[in-house]
């Protein structure tokens, strides 16, 4: 899909393409690197979320309460004793929809709490609204995440999940990485940059391409321990016979060395 920017030379409009790295103006000629860098994704939820009631009627069969009423049972507490319950009646496609949208973030909220096997059953959920193939409720799924990822709140099956979103997952899953790099937490980071690769794998080839463009172009910003990681991820793929990026990769320490 192309992109429009403006020609730094004579500021005329260019499209750019995502395949693309050096891109020459129509109009004076100029050469233009197209540089791809880490952008933040900005919740699109108010931090002020909404509270979920609980069930007009407890009744003892969770699969006919509303998802609203479900996570009211699950973040309250009271009914320890039907999380399984509960995130089975939750985990249905029946509740992947833009109305339950607003919940998620009291979902996620809810995952640090929890024991690890209920947190990789809550995360499934989220999972799903990532898979779904409506893609502005993909999408905007996706952008809720990034202010639960990073520890205390983050959870690793929460990085996995992510990684389902392919290679719109990317960008948040590698700046994951180097935060919690940085911050010492390496384990973490490592299991972020897993989290990335399979999200790069998910996708066809246009998007592993995509996503190991957006390491190379980044490598130089990153710290020792997540550029030894990228590295090591491109050789892999050079060892396996995989020659899509080497014209990306030579560009890329080109520069270095200019530099």
């Amino acid at each position: 899909m192309a992109q429009r920017a403006v020609c730094p030379g004579c500021g005329a409009p260019i499209d750019i393409r995502e395949e693309t790295s050096i891109i020459h103006c129509p109009f004076c000629g100029s050469a233009n690197r197209i540089v791809r860098q880490l952008r933040r994704a900005e919740p699109l939820f108010s931090w002020e979320m909404p509270e979920p009631k609980k069930p007009d009627k407890e009744s003892a069969d969770p699969s006919i309460w509303s998802f609203e009423e479900l996570l009211y049972t699950l973040n309250s507490r009271r009914r320890p004793d039907l999380d399984n319950e509960v995130l089975r009646a939750m985990d249905t496609w029946k509740h992947v929809n833009l109305e339950n949208l607003q919940w998620i973030p009291a979902l996620l909220s809810s995952l640090a709490p929890l024991q690890e096997d209920l947190a990789t059953k809550a995360t499934g959920i989220i999972g799903k609204f990532l898979c779904s193939q409506d893609k502005e409720l993909k999408n905007k799924t996706l952008q809720m995440i990034p202010g639960f990822l990073l520890p205390p709140r983050g959870c690793l099956s929460l990085l996995k999940a992510t990684a389902l979103a392919g290679a719109a997952s990317v960008r948040l899953l590698i700046e994951t990485a180097v935060t919690t790099s940085k911050r010492g937490e390496k384990e973490y980071a490592e299991q972020a940059l897993r989290a990335a690769r399979n999200a790069m794998d998910r996708g066809g080839t246009d998007e592993t391409k995509a996503g190991a463009c957006i390491l190379l172009h980044n490598l130089f910003e990153f710290d020792q321990f997540v550029s030894h990681w990228v590295l090591g991820f491109l050789k892999l793929r050079f060892d396996i016979g995989s020659r899509d990026i080497l014209g990306e990769t030579l560009e890329v320490l080109d520069r270095a060395v200019k530099e």
